[in-house]
């Protein structure tokens, strides 16, 4: 970041850059202070040694911020001093702020123009300023400028200024893309937009050395800290033309312990980059990191989608840290629940780099239940779910902001693009919508994508189809089951064309995707969340190869994985203010996938298909099961519905393992079982074997259609022996006699 004035002083000319100088003293001198950011106050060091040695500067040249140096030296004409004290006073905050305020006059504006008011008052002040009078015996100065129309550089200067004033050469010249918005002008008879000069040339020194500036001696300033950039700048070149006529300036870089080191460049990329620019501002609390978000990626899914693709891993996990540190400083001082957590386990919220360094500390659904939910909430709430889960009766509470809200839909009409959805397509909900987040989630990400959205809710598969077909909706946003149960009304009354479908709520079979894929020709991808992650925390890979997950919204853990790396996925929000959760159980079984793939979302993450959840994952004498076992065994038996329930009992000795499942097509219970108890020797021998041993007994027991759901999510596996586990635990112990 900043570098302190007693180090830019230790950069500057020895004693054998001193006597290079003295040779060029009454020359006709000129200085490029080139781009570099936040290294900008090592112009002005250089500025006031030269001034110690008697050194004449007669043209200034400027880019980024060299050009707002260049102004406030040559035509305010404020002393070395001042000019100094006001490079430092310029803080990150003031200038995220500034470009806030460029970019919205709105609510948001007017919000931040506290903070950016000082950079507003130093810029409207050179209003008053032009390119011919100046100061300290400077005789001309110039601007640098980068069209991004014509990708060409435009340069205004004293008698030549090209329809310029002081004030917009500066402007435009110190305007960093992606970050601040293009200023728009007429130059020379066209349009153009132009940002910082340092797109063209981080220091510039062919200005200083053409007409109308023809300098006989040039000093340039390169701040650039990149040995590889400076290699290959046109420094180099210019060097070996001019010689001892133009002398470089570059500060040195810190050693690793902090002291000045040699003429070595530290390997980074410039600090004017609008890379380096987002790294930088990363360094924010978590709050101005997600405005940033929105300001600079916008409401454009094609423009997230397009940093999507390019971003490096580095800037995804100095994002992530920099926003865990920012959380935990949150909820250590608005969460009466964390509070309590860190006293217990020892946890020092300003020592914690990442979830890890909590050690044992989790969030479960249990603390979401048993605390005041007052203890979770680190601010005033606008809007509030329900999510019940697939244990507990009691719902679970969760509430956001409206902006939280609204920056999630953002990031969900991002993935809707990403699978092809756009502003004319006809979008319909048939979610299940109350007290749950997935129409609000749904309505947030359509909205931004300016989609027609019908909010069908749940309706009867039969009802649906009957007032959905006039609509002709050509995506379709659905729970599994119920995609089923319609499907199984379209195969017979015909269907519509879909583009696609997106399935979410719980888990669904590949069996039960392929027959809706192939009855409405189309494909159906699956989408990963909680009520909790407020929807989708994940979206599946276009080629259905795993879930990408939200790793700027969200740090995913699997803490304790198996052999095969398996485990619980276990989540931290890094943008919620409301109420964010610290390293929450989702439950979820799941393993992240190794190696990347081609589609639009390639930089982020994936996890595995869901194999099942812990509280689903049962030991007995069948063996250790679980949902995606059955969901195989299943495959290819015919005459049953697509929903089932594996209950686990003890009525004697021996675990008995009840497979419920739906009867179709007037089959009858003998031949599901047959085909059952065939799959189960073929896929899963060690099974069987158990069985014949008489460890455990397996039994068929066929169930009318639509009867196993009677809520929103049906649970995969129910294991009846906890009752009785619990009850033997709770009868003491008999001493023998």
């Amino acid at each position: 970041m900043l570098p302190s004035s007693a180090q830019e002083r230790r950069s500057l000319p020895g004693s054998e850059e001193r006597q290079k100088m003295k040779q060029v003293q009454a020359k006709e001198v000129a200085i490029v202070l080139g781009s570099g950011g936040f290294r900008g106050p090592a112009h002005v060091g250089v500025l006031e040694r030269l001034k110690e040695l008697g050194v004449p500067v007669h043209s200034m040249i400027g880019c980024s911020v060299g050009s707002i140096v260049s102004a406030y030296y040559a035509a305010v004409g404020l002393p070395v001093e001042d000019l100094l004290e006001s490079a430092f006073g310029i803080k990150l905050m003031g200038v995220f702020s500034h470009a806030v305020t460029l970019r919205s006059e709105g609510k948001m504006g007017r919000f931040f123009a506290r903070w950016s008011y000082p950079i507003h008052h130093q810029l409207d002040r050179l209003e008053q300023y032009d390119f011919r009078r100046l100061h300290h015996g400077v005789r001309r100065i110039g601007f640098l400028m980068h069209d991004l129309v014509r990708r060409e550089r435009i340069f205004a200067v004293t008698g030549l200024e090209r329809g310029f004033s002081l004030s917009e050469a500066v402007r435009a010249s110190s305007r960093v893309p992606f970050l601040f918005p293009p200023m728009r002008k007429e130059v020379d008879g066209l349009e153009r937009r132009l940002v910082d000069g340092g797109l063209s040339s981080p220091t510039p020194v062919v200005h200083a050395v053409s007409a109308p500036v023809s300098a006989t001696h040039i000093i340039a300033v390169d701040l650039t800290p990149s040995r590889k950039r400076a290699k290959h700048s046109e420094l180099v070149r210019w060097q070996k033309l001019l010689g001892d006529r133009l002398l470089v300036l570059r500060p040195r870089p810190r050693t690793s312990e902090g002291r000045p080191g040699g003429q070595r460049f530290v390997e980074a990329p410039p600090t004017d980059h609008p890379v380096r620019v987002l790294e930088n501002l990363i360094e924010m609390r978590n709050v101005v990191s997600t405005l940033l978000d929105r300001v600079i990626l916008g409401d454009s899914p094609s423009r997230r989608l397009w940093f999507a693709r390019r971003m490096p891993d580095s800037y995804l996990r100095r994002v992530q840290g920099a926003d865990f540190r920012a959380t935990m400083r949150w909820v250590a001082s608005r969460s009466a629940f964390y509070r309590r957590r860190f006293a217990e386990h020892g946890v020092d919220p300003e020592a914690a780099r990442c979830p890890a360094d909590l050690g044992d500390l989790y969030t479960t659904s249990h603390d979401l239940l048993t605390n005041p939910i007052e203890d979770f909430l680190c601010d005033r709430p606008q809007a509030g779910f329900e999510t019940t889960g697939t244990l507990s009766p009691k719902s679970k509470k969760v509430f956001f902001s409206l902006e939280e809200m609204r920056d999630m839909g953002r990031d969900g009409a991002a993935g809707l693009w990403a699978f092809g959805v756009r502003s004319e397509d006809r979008v319909v909900s048939a979610l299940d919508l109350p007290f749950w987040n997935a129409g609000a989630a749904l309505r947030a990400a359509t909205q931004i994508l300016g989609c027609f959205l019908v909010e069908a809710g749940k309706l009867p598969p039969e009802e649906f189809f009957e007032r959905a077909r006039d609509y002709r909706f050509n995506v379709m946003i659905v729970e599994p089951s119920w995609i089923v149960s319609l499907t199984e009304v379209a195969e017979k009354m015909g269907t519509w064309p879909v583009k696609l479908m997106l399935v979410g709520g719980e888990n669904m079979s590949e069996q039960s995707r392929r027959y809706v894929e192939e009855v409405w020709n189309t494909n159906l991808y699956l989408t990963y969340g909680q009520t909790e992650s407020f929807g989708t925390a994940g979206s599946e890979c276009s080629r259905k190869n795993g879930y990408h997950l939200q790793e700027l919204k969200f740090w995913f853990e699997i803490p304790e994985p198996d052999e095969e790396r398996n485990g619980e996925l276990v989540f931290t929000t890094l943008s919620r203010r409301v109420m964010p959760l610290l390293r929450y159980r989702t439950s979820d079984v799941t393993s992240f996938m190794e190696g990347s793939c081609n589609c639009d979302l390639r930089a982020l993450r994936r996890i595995s298909k869901i194999r099942g959840r812990c509280d689903e994952m049962v030991n007995c004498g069948l063996g250790n099961i679980s949902p995606w076992m059955f969901e195989r065994l299943l495959e290819g038996v015919r005459g049953i519905g697509h929903d089932w329930q594996v209950v686990t009992t003890r009525p004697g000795l021996r675990d008995v393992v009840e497979m419920r499942v739906e009867l179709s097509n007037g089959a009858s219970q003998e031949s599901v079982e047959r085909q059952i108890m065939a799959s189960l020797g073929e896929r899963f021998p060690d099974m069987e074997r158990n069985i014949s041993m008489g460890l455990c007994e397996l039994r068929v027991l066929g169930q009318p259609q639509g009867s196993l759901r009677t809520g929103r999510k049906l649970r995969s596996i129910v294991d009846l022996r906890k009752a009785l586990f619990s009850a033997e635990a709770s009868v003491p112990v008999m001493p023998p006699s």
